[in-house]
């Protein structure tokens, strides 16, 4: 294989722009790259083939001929001639993990979920505390006070096992927290800090902070555990962006905790992120997240937040109790009223909703939420949408719901890991897409699955059947990848197809991709990946390395 050519051409007398919609020359300054004699695909069904393209400023200015790109060069021009390999739209990961839970530096969160009563909550988080170092942050997750009778914790509870450590315990839907009195020193909350709500920094009769923080106030404790964590955290997911540019993702989305999203903020601010990230945090804490939206915007084009996430769930139409007629401590599963609740408010907030594996109830929560409150334009999503009996899909239709595929899972299934033979209506993309349902494509890593290159998995995808014996194409594939991931983060205005006046994302591979056998995808490289208008892999240079 000849690797494309990368030199600069001489200018042209008078540098020219192109029209966006009509190909007309306008007069203009010359760009700062062009790619010539490229099969550029460019996502856009309206005009899917392309010659060449031009960028600059960070946007795509032309998409066109080889003559018309030429013409729009100027001496600082950098141009490649593509020799006839592939140009596509930067590849955008619809389901990842960018870090985990774990954001406190190698120890793994303590899980609090089948506590059930103070004693031994509080002994729980001592003999955690005993393998700490002190002064090392201890962060945990899960209580919930419904499982020993409803009393909330406070830091009495924690404070003789934790002097040396300071502590934050998030309760299981992520919308309150538990501070020993370490943390509340740590992140400056004491007797005269302002809550946003007040009532969001619980106190007791003399005005001191109990230790207990709901909402708002959350976010001085969040960012306090976050700059702790942030260097340790902001190294690796830097590794790993540097790899998914490496493989011509330019995007992804992210699905996790505040801590998370407070981390990626500190990234953005020090110009440390290498791909764009569209942030989910948990569904139940959706009302700090509408204050917080309404507090602090939405982000920006390398860093967007706004999404909410729920994992599969059951509940009830009232609180399970054990045989003394207490809340069960293995169920404390919400009412049917309440999770209805989470959906209609922040639909009617305007925050979006992905489920992890959602089925049949969720998918009709999903419809009565569009009849009640008739969103303009909800995007529900449902991820790991791989198994979907037909008559689901009318329910994905007729709520617009996006099914959200990662093709890697789907050996799990073929080793029999869900108890049995694989679901008859495994893998239903055709139908779906036959349906008007929009599909997007992600990896569920880095958590559930090793890193995985894009085209290792549009082969998989290829080469699956559906239940009908129906495959998808190639064209299919990369528009799960592209056009479609960006409409479901709401930035098709700015990504996902190859059109003058969107974002420079865009990348380079070494062969005509559609020209290529299917059993060779898993093969392709990146010869270079654009973000921004900028080049952050090369191949033969350091992945990652801006120029």
């Amino acid at each position: 294989m000849i690797l494309p050519r990368l030199h600069r051409f001489g200018a042209f007398a008078a540098a020219v722009l192109l029209s966006a919609s009509a190909g007309r020359a306008a007069p203009g300054p010359a760009v700062s790259l062009a790619i010539i004699k490229a099969r550029v695909w460019t996502g856009n069904p309206q005009r899917p083939w392309a010659e060449a393209l031009a960028v600059q400023d960070g946007r795509i200015t032309a998409v066109g001929s080889n003559g018309e790109i030429r013409a729009v060069t100027g001496p600082e021009t950098r141009i490649i001639d593509a020799g006839g390999c592939s140009v596509l739209p930067g590849l955008i990961d619809a389901h990842f993990h960018l870090l985990d839970l774990n954001t406190t530096g190698g120890v793994a969160p303590l899980s609090l979920r089948y506590m059930a009563g103070k004693k031994e909550f509080s002994e729980a988080v001592a003999a955690y505390a005993r393998t700490v170092p002190p002064g090392e942050w201890i962060f945990g997750e899960g209580w919930d006070e419904r499982k020993w009778g409803g009393e909330l914790p406070t830091r009495d509870w924690i404070d003789g096992a934790t002097p040396r450590n300071p502590v934050w315990l998030l309760r299981g839907r992520g919308e309150a927290g538990l501070a020993n009195a370490a943390a509340l020193e740590a992140a400056g909350i004491g007797r005269d800090t302002r809550g946003s709500p007040p009532e969001g920094i619980v106190r007791d009769r003399t005005g001191l902070p109990t230790g207990l923080i709901w909402g708002g106030p959350m976010e001085l404790m969040d960012a306090v555990l976050a700059e702790r964590a942030g260097e340790q955290a902001g190294k690796s997911s830097e590794a790993i962006m540097a790899r998914l540019a490496s493989w011509g993702v330019t995007s992804v989305q992210h699905s996790g905790n505040w801590q998370e999203l407070l981390i990626f903020q500190r990234l953005r601010r020090e110009n440390r992120l290498l791909v764009r990230i569209y942030a989910a945090v948990p569904l139940p804490a959706w009302t700090r997240l509408r204050d917080y939206v309404q507090a602090h915007g939405r982000g920006d084009a390398w860093l967007r937040w706004g999404a909410l996430k729920l994992f599969k769930m059951s509940w009830t139409q009232a609180p399970v109790l054990d045989r003394s007629g207490r809340p069960d401590r293995w169920s404390s599963l919400p009412t049917e009223a309440e999770v209805y609740g989470w959906f209609e408010g922040a639909t009617l907030a305007g925050l979006p909703i992905m489920v992890h594996a959602g089925g049949f109830e969720i998918l009709k929560i999903f419809n009565r939420v569009n009849d009640s409150v008739h969103p303009r334009d909800p995007r529900f999503r449902i991820e790991h949408a791989h198994n979907v009996p037909p008559e689901w899909i009318r329910l994905y239709a007729a709520a617009h719901v996006i099914a959200s595929v990662q093709p890697p899972l789907l050996a799990a299934f073929d080793r029999g890991e869900g108890g049995g033979p694989p679901p008859k209506d495994l893998f239903p993309c055709r139908r779906l897409l036959d349906a008007g349902v929009k599909i997007v494509f992600g990896t569920d890593s880095v958590t559930a699955t090793p890193l995985m290159s894009p085209f290792e998995v549009i082969a998989l995808a290829m080469a699956r059947p559906g239940p009908d014996g129906r495959r998808l194409t190639r064209e299919q594939c990369l528009t799960a990848y592209t056009r479609d991931a960006a409409f479901a983060e709401f930035s098709e205005a700015d990504k996902g197809t190859l059109e003058p006046g969107k974002l420079a994302d865009l990348i380079l591979l070494d062969r005509d991709l559609f020209r290529s056998p299917a059993e060779t995808l898993p093969s392709v490289r990146v010869l270079m990946t654009v973000i921004d208008g900028r080049i952050v892999h090369e191949a033969g240079s350091e992945p990652g390395g801006l120029r």
